[in-house]
């Protein structure tokens, strides 16, 4: 019995052992995340542990932002860029399709969030998806 019970002794420690090296890891990949990847030929949005399909107008929008990522774009320079040429005349489908992009970002596991600026515009917080090449 004693031949077998150092082996469980030995067993466990390793186990413990192996477990604190995986939450290093982990609390390292948490201190340097990548950043998403906004794919362009397949219009999502990509991490390394998740992946959510934009729309054609929710992929302009969220380029955009990323774009823009020094000075914050408003509604109006949004809506130029956007919707000026399909002969929509209200600026309020900006808060409608930034409302999409929220909602559909809700719940994964991106390390973004969009922030409406008051009177200026909307901004990305936080790790901003890059643009993966083509």
């Amino acid at each position: 019995m004693g031949l077998h019970g150092y082996e469980i002794v030995a067993e466990n420690r390793a186990d413990r052992a192996l477990n604190r090296l995986r939450v290093q890891e982990h609390r390292a990949e948490a201190r340097n995340p990548d950043p998403a990847r906004l794919l362009a030929q397949e219009r999502t949005i990509s991490s390394s542990q998740d992946s959510v399909a934009l729309t054609e107008r929710e992929f302009s929008l969220l380029e955009l932002l990323v774009r823009h990522a020094v000075t914050p774009p408003s509604r109006g320079v949004i809506f130029d860029a956007l919707w000026s040429t399909d002969g929509s005349g209200n600026e309020n489908v900006v808060d409608v399709y930034i409302g999409y992009l929220r909602k559909k970002l809700r719940g994964h596991y991106f390390d973004f969030k969009i922030k409406t600026l008051r009177n200026q515009g909307f901004c990305l917080t936080g790790l901003a998806p890059v643009l993966a090449a083509p």
